[in-house]
C-alpha cells in the first residue's frame, strides 16, 4: 500500500464541532478538495495527495487499492457522485521533494494515470483550461500546505474545495456548506451582508455562484449550516434561489426555504429527514 498524506486548504475544520455530531447519528459526509467550473458547469470534481517519494512510478493499480482501502476516504461514493455530474473525478500526486506531479483519473474499478507534469505551475496552467469562474482578489489565509502557498505566489489557486455531500448510505441527499462566525452571533450571521461588493471587500457573489451550479447540477438541496466555537446551536438555512446582480431588480442575495436557529439535536432531525 501506497502512504499518502492528506493535506489541506479547508483551516477551521479541525474547530467544527458540528461535523462529529452529524457523524454520530445515521448520516455520512462526503467531501472534495476541489472542483473546477467551467461554462456553468462542474468540469472536474479533485482530491489530492502528498507522497513522500517520487511520483513518476506510482502505480494506477496500487494508488486505486490504496484509497479503496481507506474507509474515511469514501472512494465508492465518490466516483458514483461524479458520475452523477457527469464530470470527471481526479486525484492529484505530488511532492515535496521536487514538484514533479501527476493525475489519475478515479473511477469504479480503476485509476488510470491522464498527465503528469515537471511543476506544479505545468498543473495549475492545464486546470486553469478547466476554470472560468477564478477568484482573482488577495487571498488573506495563512499557514497552507507549501502546495497552496507555491500556487497562490503564481497566481493560479488550487480550486476551492466542496465542503460536504451528506449521504445516507451511498445515497446523496444534500450538500452542505459550513459557515463559521466569529464576529456576529449565530443567530445574527447573514450571508447577504458581503454578497455584494464594496469599496473593502471583493464580495461573495462569485462563491455563491460556484456554490449554486454544484446545487443545480447536482439537484441536491443546499443547505448551510453555521457554527460558532463559542455556541452550542446553529443555524441551518435552506436556500431556495440565489438574486444575482445581473437579475431582475430584485434584492441580491440569498432567499430561504428555511431559516432556523436549532440546536444540534434539531438539526440531526431535520438533516434526517432528506
Amino acid at each position: 500500500m501506497l502512504s499518502i498524506t492528506f493535506e489541506t486548504s479547508e483551516r477551521s475544520d479541525k474547530y467544527n464541532w458540528v461535523k462529529p455530531r452529524i457523524l454520530e447519528g445515521n448520516l455520512d459526509l462526503l467531501s472534495f478538495e476541489g472542483y473546477t467550473i467551467k461554462n456553468s458547469k462542474v468540469s472536474l470534481l479533485l482530491d489530492r495527495g502528498l507522497f513522500d517519494m517520487g511520483v513518476a512510478h506510482i502505480d494506477g493499480l496500487e494508488l486505486f487499492k490504496t484509497l479503496d482501502s481507506l474507509p474515511e476516504f469514501k472512494l465508492k461514493a465518490k466516483v458514483l457522485f461524479a458520475a452523477k455530474l457527469n464530470c470527471l473525478y481526479l486525484f492529484f500526486c505530488y511532492t515535496y521533494i521536487n514538484e514533479r506531479c501527476c493525475l489519475f483519473e478515479l473511477r469504479e474499478k480503476t485509476a488510470n494515470r491522464i498527465a503528469s507534469f515537471e511543476t506544479y505551475k505545468d498543473f495549475a496552467n492545464w486546470n486553469m483550461k478547466y476554470r472560468d469562474l477564478v477568484m482573482s482578489s488577495p487571498y488573506e489565509e495563512s499557514k497552507l500546505p507549501k502546495l497552496d502557498e507555491e500556487l497562490r505566489r503564481l497566481h493560479l489557486p488550487w480550486p476551492g474545495n466542496l465542503d460536504y455531500v451528506l449521504l445516507k448510505g451511498q445515497i446523496p441527499t444534500a450538500i452542505i456548506e459550513f459557515q463559521r462566525t466569529s464576529k456576529a452571533s449565530v443567530r445574527n450571521h447573514c450571508n447577504n451582508t458581503w454578497f455584494l461588493p464594496t469599496t473593502y471587500r471583493k464580495g461573495d457573489v462569485n462563491r455563491w455562484r460556484v456554490i449554486d451550479v454544484l446545487r443545480k447540477q447536482s439537484s441536491l438541496p443546499l443547505l448551510i449550516i453555521v457554527w460558532s466555537a463559542n455556541e452550542k446551536v446553529v443555524k441551518l438555512k435552506l436556500v431556495d434561489r440565489i438574486i444575482y446582480p445581473e437579475d431582475s431588480t430584485q434584492k441580491k442575495g440569498l432567499r430561504y426555504k428555511l431559516k432556523e436557529v436549532m440546536t444540534a439535536e434539531q438539526m440531526m432531525e431535520t438533516l434526517n429527514r432528506y
